[in-house]
């Protein structure tokens, strides 16, 4: 499904791999669904950058390990999670400029 989303929308090109959670049959945030980008790619959590405009997967990714990179588009506050994101960015091209920072969290 998420592979045929990518092609219906012309993403090849900016795509490279695309990974789902099916594989270990868990939701995040349970650690296993996280773990399966270290384990295909052979990182560690803190080589991931994590980005969500979910509040409660930034939460999540953060607990595990993950650089994680909030999508906050309409100047939301965060939800009472116990976890802060790494970084809060209010759009997408945003992004660029934290990855290139490369700062450690």
């Amino acid at each position: 499904m998420l592979a045929q989303g990518v092609r219906h929308l012309h993403w090849e090109q900016v795509v490279d791999d695309v990974v789902s959670v099916d594989q270990v049959r868990r939701y995040k945030p349970h650690p296993k669904a996280y773990q399966l980008i270290c384990d295909k790619y052979g990182v560690t959590p803190d080589a991931v950058y994590f980005v969500s405009s979910n509040g409660w997967d930034v939460s999540g990714a953060a607990h595990f390990g993950f650089r994680t990179v909030w999508v906050n588009r309409r100047d939301q506050p965060f939800e009472q999670l116990d976890v802060r994101p790494f970084s809060v960015v209010r759009q997408l091209k945003e992004l660029l400029s934290v990855f290139s920072e490369g700062a450690q969290p």
